[in-house]
């Protein structure tokens, strides 16, 4: 049931969604009646959507979260493993046209493969099920399994955790199946945006983590706070922000995470 709330809740909560919503409204009432009112909605979404496309907005409510922690340092002491979390196929995409199809979220893929040839004993795990709500034979670990085994990325210590469907359950099975002790260090890769609700699961799991973050959204510098050349980019990042604040307090309200905004220990 939290796993359908979520997905349901992503979507009905996403600001681009509201500000439509709203001007669909706006529409609908304008051949009734209540004319005013519908000048008034439409006002209101037409100002949303320029704000989450043309307003530094998404600097506002991006950079928290990836500036929480900073990038690894390249020098690392070799850790026991390093875990990827999933999120980062199109399962739809990849049963219809029979080949992986990869999301924005890719580069997770690409710093594993990565970080497995540069500590050659460290283990490599993947987490990752279906994030479909309808049901699917193909899973993320699968997918991942064949891509990385077509690049060449050893497979002898590999592992793939394919039942999780969220974070949540990413940390928990990825738990189960690993059994972290506390004196092991775990590299834990996943995109910069999505790094402080991961941490805090993690913990929470019994991981000793070392951020890795991946695939940022934003540059970092005064840049971010200027009006956006690429409004439709500028709309999925709030969104996908969006996602993971509301994430960050439904998780810390039920006791899944220690802190609102976990952060370096």
């Amino acid at each position: 049931m939290f796993f359908v709330l979520s997905k349901v809740g992503a979507v009905l909560m996403a600001p681009p969604t509201i500000a439509i919503v709203i001007i669909v409204l706006s529409a609908i009432l304008s051949w009734t009646a209540y004319t005013k009112t519908a000048r008034l909605l439409l006002t209101a979404g037409a100002i949303s959507l320029v704000l989450l496309a043309f307003s530094p907005l998404q600097a506002l409510v991006v950079l928290p979260l990836e500036n929480r922690f900073p990038p690894a340092p390249f020098d690392l002491l070799p850790p026991t493993g390093i875990i990827v979390l999933g999120g980062v196929t199109d399962e739809a995409i990849e049963a219809a046209r029979g080949q992986v199809a990869l999301n924005g979220a890719a580069a997770r893929l690409t710093a594993g493969a990565v970080l497995a040839n540069r500590y050659p004993k460290a283990r490599l795990v993947f987490t990752g099920g279906s994030g479909s709500l309808w049901a699917s034979e193909l899973t993320e670990a699968e997918s991942v399994r064949r891509l990385w085994t077509s690049l060449g990325v050893p497979q002898a210590r590999a592992l793939y955790e394919n039942k999780s469907r969220n974070t949540w359950e990413n940390a928990i099975f990825t738990g189960k199946l690993l059994e972290p002790k506390p004196e092991e260090r775990w590299l834990l890769v996943t995109s910069a945006m999505h790094m402080p609700r991961s941490v805090g699961l993690f913990r929470k799991a019994g991981f000793s983590v070392i951020p890795y973050p991946t695939d940022y959204k934003t540059l970092g510098n005064k840049h971010d706070w200027e009006v956006s050349p690429d409004p439709a980019t500028s709309m999925a990042n709030i969104e996908i922000a969006t996602h993971e604040w509301i994430g960050l307090f439904v998780y810390w309200l039920t006791g899944k995470i220690d802190a609102l905004l976990p952060g370096p220990d």
